[in-house]
């Protein structure tokens, strides 16, 4: 989409990242052994926030969503 009289310009990024759900009662734990300088402690991270980080040595966003009514992350990762 495009508004040249604004010089605005979107582009969509979707297929640059590739997404892994992590969902359950112990997905915080998973992924404090997976990203241990990461705070996901509920005060830290609350729902519908994110962080950048490094998880299991990728560079990562990392969202609090939850679809399921699960405590729930999502991880995001540069598709390449």
């Amino acid at each position: 989409m495009e508004w040249p009289g604004l010089k605005v310009y979107c582009t969509s990024v979707t297929e640059q990242w590739s997404t892994v759900a992590v969902v359950g009662p112990n997905s915080r734990k998973i992924l404090q052994a997976l990203a241990p300088e990461m705070d996901f402690s509920n005060a830290a991270f609350p729902f519908m926030s994110f962080r950048e980080g490094t998880v299991a040595g990728l560079q990562a966003r990392v969202f609090r969503i939850s679809f399921s009514g699960e405590l729930a992350y999502e991880i995001n990762v540069p598709s390449w």
